[in-house]
């Protein structure tokens, strides 16, 4: 079963790259360290939105032709929200369950064209993730969202998308909320970092990713590590396709 799961990832265009992507921006580690420290508390609850109108990249407009990402439903797309939640929060998901399979939008684009879907995730440390993903809804501008509720505070980036002003709130230390800045760009990096049209992301991971290769070891996200971004989403769309039904969510470790 779980080499099935695998041979669908490929299929399906996920892959280390898009797994780690959105791990190396910035707020990432910032956000990580933040919640290690105890100063929020536990995580009980964190959210991701995904949400990014590409229907030409569904179907050519030009030709009509189906292009490979009308076989790529919405929540198998997870990694860039799934991906720096689980790495700030420390923690994998053990079961999924997920909705939506409307074509109110783009029938044309198969499974690609699914309106949006919305997945409910349990975490092995017992905290919720919801998801939420499209590829066709009208959004602008595109929308990366993540958020995280502890037992003594809150964190989150913008509602405008990143980079924006986001807010947080630490119960002990804070009267109100306080502006924070949440950007994808590594101001300390060279210009041409930002070449790669993700911030400095692509950047800070190939350097990572030569660095781990010229010492010899594994790199911080490994290709166990990448399934564990990436499989939830395949799972939650099965569960989907299933009215709903909670599904666990194996671990190739």
């Amino acid at each position: 079963d779980c080499e099935r799961i695998v041979e669908a990832v490929r299929r399906t265009g996920q892959s280390y790259m898009l797994a780690e992507n959105c791990c190396y921006w910035p707020f990432v580690p910032e956000w990580k360290a933040l919640v290690a420290s105890g100063r929020l508390g536990e995580v009980m609850y964190a959210e991701g939105e995904y949400v990014h109108e590409i229907k030409s990249l569904v179907v050519d407009p030009e030709t009509g032709q189906q292009q490979w990402r009308a076989q790529r439903p919405p929540l198998h797309y997870c990694s860039h929200s799934l991906g720096p939640l689980l790495e700030i929060m420390d923690d994998r998901i053990v079961r999924a369950c997920g909705l939506g399979e409307g074509h109110r939008i783009f029938p044309e684009g198969d499974v690609g064209g699914i309106d949006v879907q919305v997945a409910l995730f349990e975490t092995k440390k017992r905290a919720i993730i919801k998801l939420l993903r499209s590829s066709v809804a009208p959004r602008m501008p595109a929308l990366h969202y993540y958020s995280l509720l502890c037992t003594k505070g809150y964190i989150e980036s913008s509602r405008a998308g990143i980079p924006g002003t986001g807010q947080l709130y630490i119960e002990a230390e804070m009267d109100k909320p306080q502006g924070i800045e949440v950007t994808n760009v590594d101001t300390n990096l060279p210009k041409e970092a930002r070449a790669g049209g993700h911030g400095t992301a692509e950047y800070s991971l190939v350097q990572d990713f030569l660095a781990a290769l010229a010492a010899g070891r594994k790199p911080p996200i490994d290709e166990v590590r990448a399934m564990d971004l990436t499989i939830p989403g395949l799972i939650a769309h099965q569960s989907a396709m299933q009215q709903g039904k909670w599904l666990d969510v194996p671990s190739l470790a």
